[in-house]
């Protein structure tokens, strides 16, 4: 009777146990689609807005353009002339903003569709130094680049790969103060192809250094340094670098500045 009687405990606990297991699972299952459905509300809000604000942005950018250049003739006053190039400098800004805003909601949606192919990486890089150091120049910075030979070749999307590095190398140049330096490297570690992004400057704060790919944040260490940018680079390559089942990392101390480094899954050997 006894051995009856646990057993029947037992068999009840049992149950009890499975009821509460399907229910944790069931609530687990609706709370990601809940938060799936509101994500893809968010990007849905994200591309209507931009869309909305991007068509009078391009008169603006284009209309501020003739006026500060005054291609069809003189303004009178110059202040005019300097008043039409503010609004002009300013609606870049906001276009360029929206444009990574397009970006960013397109990335997380999965509505921007990736081909992978066997790249050069130094091709890659050859491709982006034009832009890379226009910057550079301007403030008589170092640009230094070793990537092996021999260095396999990269399984990834060619323009999510040449924005991942424009985005990296472009935030290093806007945070090295002038004649410092920057180093972008690649090695090989444990089937994974690493490249490195080294710059010499100011130090990201440790507090920062776990939010500084989330959208809108910014490395700055000194509250009142006054920096170009909207906050979503580092966002959008910690996204593309999601999609290409990559990992992105962040490292910044005094003596060997900060280090942004990707890591991509190495192809299976045949």
């Amino acid at each position: 009777m006894v051995f009856f009687a646990h057993r029947a405990i037992a068999t009840v606990k049992l149950e009890t146990e499975l009821e509460e297991r399907k229910r944790a699972e069931s609530e687990l299952r609706k709370a990601k689609e809940e938060a799936e459905d509101a994500n893809k509300a968010k990007s849905t809000f994200l591309s209507n807005i931009s869309h909305e604000l991007r068509t009078p942005l391009n008169a603006i950018v284009g209309f501020s353009e003739v006026l500060s250049s005054e291609f069809f003739g003189k303004l009178g006053s110059q202040k005019y002339v300097e008043y039409a190039g503010d609004i002009h400098a300013s609606s870049q800004h906001l276009l360029n903003l929206i444009n990574e805003i397009l970006d960013l909601s397109a990335i997380e949606s999965g509505q921007q569709s990736l081909t992978f192919s066997p790249l050069n990486v130094m091709e890659i890089i050859t491709e982006c130094s034009p832009i890379v150091m226009l910057g550079a120049n301007e403030k008589n910075i170092t640009y230094q680049v070793d990537v092996a030979d021999d260095i396999p070749p990269l399984n990834a999307d060619r323009q999510a790969l040449k924005q991942i590095f424009l985005n990296i190398l472009g935030n290093a140049i806007k945070f090295t103060p002038t004649g410092g330096v920057i180093k972008l490297n690649t090695e090989i570690s444990d089937n994974w192809q690493i490249i490195k992004v080294n710059n010499t400057g100011a130090v990201i704060p440790s507090q920062k250094l776990t939010q500084i790919t989330e959208p809108f944040v910014r490395g700055d260490s000194d509250t009142e340094l006054k920096q170009e940018g909207t906050g979503l680079g580092l966002a959008i390559v910690k996204a593309l670098m999601e999609a290409h089942d990559g990992t992105l990392t962040i490292e910044s101390d005094a003596s060997e500045g900060t280090t942004v480094s990707v890591a991509f899954p190495m192809p299976p050997n045949d």
